[in-house]
């Protein structure tokens, strides 16, 4: 409760001793032989020494009382809500007549009012303070002040806050948009009890990224209430973020609209920081690569950022140790080769299992809100392997695999050196320089033929080298799904019906810079996919015409690091509407893994094409195209053939 002061100056003539009879009221009359009643209002507000609770100080009188709040307490402003005091003096002594006064609040300290011809006797003092319409809205009185003829009296009166009747609040607050998307406001009793259902308030973007939300409700029973403010992220559902338990006063005929801050100062919101919440905070604070026991970099090098990386290796014992993010509860978990499987924790400074060239793991990081993640990965390589590889050749050629290249409009392209002594690098594409990194990324914008020439210094001999490769850019209606095998962020088999063979596929940095590729195990590995060439916009007469020509690409590389070679087999197969089969074409034999192997990774990538085309006529509507690859050396792991952006085109005649 807050106190508001009255100090009364009570100042009786002699002449009026005998008996509290007729007394008068005149405004502002401080002549003698009068009754001078002064107000004043105030209070103090100090700290107390536990942590989080403020305790107001009124003093009234010579006596001390005090309320102990929650540092985030919600009130009204009272001083603000009282309009007026109705002032009562009762004389108990003899029967007469009461004297009563109002006066306007505030109440400047130099001003007053004086009851003029008061009696000796014994007196009653009541204080009503009232709101603007007249409702009352706290009271206080003193009793049995006794009066002697030609004395003056002074007394105090605390006027307190009534609950007695019914008031209302309005409380606003804001928070982070980051932190919560989600509140609930839950009210309580002193006796713990929830008092109605919890309110879920519309929530305001303000913009700077900060959301506000308003709780209000008018015909409350007056008294002190808990408050539950419950902040979720990802919805009524969603996870808990912050839980808060504030304190709610409700008085009579006025509306608690304050949140009383720090040194007794009214704020009409309440502010919520970034801190007081869970952290969205999904990012890794390191990722360490180690091959052979010993430090391994990626590529790029780590950034919480960047989320997909690739490590380039000849190494065959192969992990990773992930750190979180400074002073955070982040959950970290990893999975091998996909993201539909069962997610493994680490604990912190845990590392993964070993891993092997050809996989691709993935770390899934939770961040303490529990809502927010992140998905990183890295893919191991054999070095160079998903890319242009340059290497010295005789007579200071530069010798790039493989030679040439026919690549679809729309990719890019990336050509990098097998060695690391190479400095003064040049790169030019059809004569015009283009680049003097280690390392080149074509990037064509129009189809045509490219010749990219590269010119590079042996920091160990001085000696110079030079090369080219010629690239053709072709625009390709390639009518397959996903033919990427990437969702934008990771590997991704929607739109494919991939099976495993051997230790099953793995993932990796496709040949070009937007796609992902697949290396195949010591057992045949498949993917395939059906199209529907009707849905795809052709029609029956152009399907069935004797010279429309369907053909089926991939690119192929060996996944062997000492050129063991791999075993790959491609086809395209044809069908009618009700999917009965009409004709395949293969490229490629299922043979053993052991037999002689038909592509070796000195051939670089290679594009591996199947044509079928309709010379008897066939009612051609759907197609499936298929790969499959396996290893020469049965090996555990993924050593067999690389599988990168498979191409399904219609040619018409």
């Amino acid at each position: 409760m807050r106190r508001i002061f009255v100090a009364l100056t009570l100042l009786i003539l002699t002449a009026f001793a005998a008996s509290c009879a007729n007394p008068t009221f005149a405004a502002k009359n401080r002549s003698p032989g009068t009754v001078k009643i002064s107000f004043k209002t105030g209070s103090t507000a100090s700290t107390s020494g536990k942590a989080g609770v403020r305790t107001a100080n009124m003093k009234s009188a010579g006596k001390s009382r005090s309320v102990t709040k929650s540092s985030r307490t919600i009130v009204a402003n009272w001083d603000n809500a009282i309009a007026s005091y109705a002032i009562t003096l009762h004389c108990t002594s003899v029967s007469t007549p009461d004297l009563t006064g109002t006066a306007t609040n505030p109440v400047a300290d130099s001003d007053g009012f004086a009851f003029s011809s008061v009696a000796a006797g014994t007196w009653n003092v009541s204080v009503t303070a009232l709101n603007s319409d007249g409702a009352v809205v706290g009271a206080g009185s003193d009793e049995g002040l006794k009066l002697e003829s030609g004395s003056g009296t002074e007394v105090g009166i605390t006027i307190s806050e009534t609950q007695t009747g019914t008031g209302s609040f309005s409380f606003t607050f804001q928070f982070p948009q980051s932190s919560a998307d989600y509140v609930s406001v839950q009210r309580y009793d002193m006796s713990n009890a929830a008092v109605g259902a919890a309110v879920v308030p519309t929530i305001e973007n303000i913009g700077d990224g900060i959301d506000r939300a308003t709780v209000a409700e008018t015909g409350v029973a007056s008294g002190t209430y808990r408050l539950a403010l419950t902040f979720r992220k990802g919805g009524e559902g969603g996870p808990v973020v912050g839980t808060y338990s504030e304190a709610l006063n409700v008085w009579d005929n006025v509306t608690s609209d304050q949140w009383l801050g720090s040194y007794g100062i009214f704020l009409s919101t309440r502010n919520f920081s970034e801190s007081e919440f869970a952290s969205t905070n999904a990012s890794l604070g390191d990722l360490a690569a180690i091959v052979n026991e010993s430090s391994a970099s990626l590529t790029p090098g780590f950034s919480s950022d960047v989320t997909s990386y690739t490590l380039n290796t000849e190494g065959t014992s192969i992990w990773f140790i992930p750190a979180r993010s400074s002073g955070s509860s982040q959950r970290v978990q990893y999975q091998v080769n996909g993201t539909t499987g069962t997610w493994t924790d680490l604990a912190v400074g845990a590392s993964t299992e070993i891993l092997s060239i050809g996989s691709t793991v993935y770390f899934l990081v939770t961040a303490p809100d529990q809502a927010t993640t992140r998905t990183y990965s890295v893919s191991i390589i054999s070095e160079g392997s998903s890319q242009i590889t340059v290497s010295y050749g005789s007579y200071q050629s530069l010798s790039f695999s493989p030679g040439s290249l026919t690549m679809p409009l729309g990719e890019g392209l990336a050509i990098g050196p097998n060695f690391s002594n190479g400095t003064n690098w040049k790169w030019y594409v059809n004569g015009s320089l283009s680049g003097d990194a280690s390392s080149y990324t074509f990037t064509p914008s129009s189809t045509g033929t490219y010749v990219i020439y590269a010119t590079v210094t042996d920091s160990t001999t001085g000696t110079s080298y030079s090369g080219s490769m010629t690239v053709t850019v072709t625009n390709v209606n390639n009518l397959l799904t996903n033919p990427g095998w990437t969702n934008g962020e990771g590997t991704s088999t929607t739109g494919w019906a991939f099976t495993n063979g051997g230790d099953g596929w793995c993932g990796g940095t496709g040949l070009f810079t937007n796609d992902y590729s697949y290396v195949s195990s010591y057992d045949w590995c498949t993917f395939t996919q059906t199209v529907d060439l009707t849905a795809a916009g052709y029609t029956a007469v152009q399907l069935a015409n004797a010279g429309t020509v369907i053909t089926f690409s991939v690119y192929v590389r060996d996944g062997s690091p000492y050129n063991n070679g791999s075993h790959f087999y491609l086809e395209l197969a044809l069908r009618d509407s009700s999917d009965t089969s009409l004709d395949t074409v293969s490229l490629g034999a299922i043979v053993s893994w052991s037999d002689e192997p038909n592509i070796y990774s000195s051939n670089g990538w290679t594009k591996e094409t199947v044509t079928y085309t309709n010379t008897q006529g066939f009612a051609i509507a759907h197609v499936q195209v298929k790969g499959m690859g396996c290893d020469h050396i049965y090996w555990g792991g993924c050593y067999g053939a690389w599988f990168s952006h498979p191409e399904l085109t219609v040619t018409l005649p």
